[in-house]
């Protein structure tokens, strides 16, 4: 039985920005790469070629230690909605021979906003990590896992040890973006016939990997390797489409693209029956359907979502209802955690300009509620440019640019609800487009007035939201609660497998 070697880089695409990267649970030392060594692969999203990758290892020293340096360089055009979206990343990582992370550096740049960029120093049994955010620098310690390993030293082992057809590993995994660590089982599963760019099926060697998240969300990804064990191929499933790259040549990797993509905004869109007024409705009670998953750990229960298990696993009846509104005046408060009032690199509620658009806005009011909907109605007016080029912006920047989408709306939101006094998170999951009788992924805010979290969506400016969202997570954006692109993960995993049937629609009369 021949063995295997495995390579995880289809992991950084996931959600098109989040870095997830596997580091070993195991410390048994590996050789050092004498020279640099480089390899190119094309990226691909359904059938159409969106951006390549290049990855290089090479020795380096630093203050007299031998150390090794490995670095990832992706870049990817992806249409949204008739508009391209250009994203390029890099991260690099110096660690020794055996894993142990020195240090590290990822940054994502997506015109027209500045780019992020997260630097970390490992010291003993911490890391410290610099977030530079337009242009906003914030400092935090995250404490290191000692089982955790750098990625590159995780491809080193797996090709100096490598699996045999049949057998399981259990990884530790360290996620850049989210500072989380997380496990995945590889499993060799073995082999298959799989088309390859020159249009021909090769037997080839599958290796199935599944990454369990903080949460319990699971990440599925296949890999496909010679006889020598180069990977070939790897597809990640992701928002209802394949992610999927090739190993090739540099001068295929960097060939321009045909122009021809497909557009993520359409394409990930779950149809369904129209909904006659789906945004006033005071309830909307769907089934929501998901093969091979229970769809009730994707789905967020609270005052406005009631989730029922039925007799089949995969389906559950979703009941979603409007908020109670407070009544004027009442604006008696609760203990809620700092989490949700104080700045954070994305919801900058301290940024000058942000708290600007927030006096702006609010005026003398001083009645939390009506407060809200002051600066829902605000930020619906003046975001009247909708930018569907930006991946995720913070508040500052959309506070100066004042153009952007959903996720734009709703962080600007956020921000300025804490500037005003107003406890804010981020809700992210599904909403109902009217005109295209369809659901997609979306973001809006949540404010949490007289004792009750509220939700908010300044796209609408409605006042509030009806039927027409479906929850699958929320986050405070707080240092500790991970990226932005983690809130999204729910959304995109949903999206490959849910199936949605409206069953009741309900008016106040």
């Amino acid at each position: 039985m021949r063995s295997i070697r495995y390579r995880p880089l289809l992991w950084k695409l996931l959600g098109l920005m989040a870095f997830l990267l596997a580091a070993p649970a195991w410390a048994e030392e590996t050789s050092t790469p004498t020279a640099k060594e480089e390899s190119w692969d094309v990226i691909y999203l359904g059938d159409s070629r969106v951006g390549y990758a290049r990855s290089t290892t090479m020795p380096v020293e630093r203050d007299g230690q031998k150390l090794i340096r490995s670095e990832t360089e992706m870049h990817m055009v992806i249409k949204r909605f008739g508009q391209a979206l250009k994203i390029t990343m890099l991260e690099t990582y110096e660690e020794t021979a055996d894993g142990d992370v020195v240090s590290f550096s990822m940054s994502m740049n997506n015109p027209p906003f500045s780019s992020m960029k997260s630097t970390g120093i490992r010291s003993g049994d911490q890391l410290d990590i610099t977030t530079e955010i337009a242009g906003k620098k914030s400092h935090k310690k995250v404490a290191w896992d000692p089982e955790a390993k750098s990625p590159a030293y995780q491809q080193r082992l797996l090709e100096e040890q490598p699996l045999k057809p049949g057998e399981t590993r259990t990884i530790k995994v360290f996620t850049s973006d989210s500072l989380q660590f997380s496990t995945v089982d590889i499993t060799a599963i073995g082999e298959e016939k799989v088309k390859l760019l020159d249009g021909k099926l090769h037997n080839l060697m599958k290796v199935a990997s599944t990454m369990t998240l903080p949460g319990g969300v699971k990440i599925t990804s296949d890999s496909y390797l010679d006889k020598e064990g180069a990977t070939l191929r790897t597809t990640l499933p992701m928002a209802g489409l394949t992610m999927s790259m090739f190993r090739v040549e540099k001068s295929a990797a960097l060939k321009e693209l045909a122009g021809d993509e497909l557009d993520l905004g359409i394409s990930t869109l779950v149809k369904v029956p129209r909904i006659k007024n789906a945004h006033q409705a005071s309830k909307v009670v769907y089934s929501i359907t998901m093969p091979g998953e229970d769809p009730a750990q994707f789905l967020i229960a609270g005052e406005t979502q009631k989730i029922e298990k039925t007799t089949d696993p995969e389906v559950v009846t979703l009941s979603v209802t409007q908020a109670a509104k407070p009544k004027s005046g009442d604006s008696k408060t609760a203990a809620v955690d700092d989490d949700y009032t104080l700045p954070t690199p994305f919801l900058q509620s301290d940024d000058p300009t942000v708290a600007k658009h927030a006096r702006l806005a609010v005026g003398d009011e001083q009645d939390a509620w009506k407060k809200a909907l002051l600066l829902e109605q605000y930020v619906h007016q003046k975001l009247t440019k909708k930018n569907f080029s930006t991946a995720m912006a913070s508040a500052a920047e959309v506070a100066a640019n004042l153009e952007g989408d959903c996720t734009e709306h709703a962080v600007l939101l956020a921000a300025m609800a804490r500037a005003a006094g107003i406890p804010s998170r981020i809700a992210a999951g599904l909403v109902y487009v009217d005109r295209l009788s369809s659901f997609g992924g979306h973001m809006w805010t949540e404010v949490y007035v007289a004792g009750h979290w509220i939700p908010l969506d300044a796209t609408l400016g409605a006042g509030g939201i009806g039927g027409g969202h479906i929850k699958l997570s929320e986050t405070s954006m707080a240092d500790d609660a991970g990226a932005p692109i983690t809130a999204l993960l729910p959304m995109m995993t949903a999206l490959a497998k849910i199936k949605i049937e409206v069953i009741d629609v309900e008016h106040a009369r």
